[in-house]
């Protein structure tokens, strides 16, 4: 689709392709493409053995090079890439465009986990917890959140003396015996200050 003369090596770029939402209708939808580079051609034969001839070309992989957004470029897309280029070829702001692909990736993992409703989790407890304490982790979160599954993942830190602290995108529930000498710490100094005001 993008002529004869294009080789492997070409910009990712140049070669990328927006897919936005577009009116049809009455309806938005996506629209629908495929980014290549042609391969050579062909021939194939029908049920009544008359020649096709077919064009081959070689689709993807591609991949997210941006997400545009209404509250950010005024309408919804993503911007897709495809074929590899050599790093010297590449500007210094493009180099900064496509170093941002691992986060967009990241971006539609945990957007297709939001609409499946399936949770990360990051437990840190004192020391290593047993796979029966593991599981009654994850079946308490999922009796107290929306979500119908949990990706787990454990740490140990010593330092927190005993309890968990878990966290769950924004969330933070710290039960760590650390935090709980702090809290009384802190009361204890509020204390001993009203008592000093107090004798004053």
């Amino acid at each position: 689709m993008y002529g004869e003369k294009m080789t492997t090596k070409l910009n990712n770029a140049r070669r990328s392709l927006e897919l936005a939402d577009q009116p049809i209708g009455g309806e938005i939808k996506m629209k629908k493409a495929l980014i290549g580079k042609k391969l050579g051609m062909t021939q194939i034969f029908d049920e009544q053995g008359k020649v096709i001839p077919v064009t081959v070309i070689e689709a993807g992989p591609c991949v997210v090079a941006q997400v545009k957004t209404v509250e950010t470029d005024g309408y919804n897309a993503i911007q897709l890439g495809f074929g590899d280029v050599k790093e010297s070829k590449i500007n210094k702001p493009e180099k900064g465009h496509f170093a941002k692909v691992d986060t967009v990736l990241d971006y539609f993992i945990d957007c297709v986990k939001e609409y499946k409703n399936i949770g990360t989790a990051y437990v840190t407890s004192a020391m290593e917890l047993s796979e029966a304490q593991k599981a009654a982790v994850e079946k308490r979160l999922l009796e107290t959140t929306k979500y119908v599954k949990f990706e787990m993942h454990y740490a140990v830190d010593s330092a927190l003396i005993g309890g968990m602290v878990i966290r769950i995108g924004d969330r933070v529930v710290d039960s760590s015996v650390r935090t709980k000498l702090n809290d009384l710490t802190r009361e204890l100094s509020k204390i001993q200050l009203k008592a000093g005001e107090c004798a004053s």
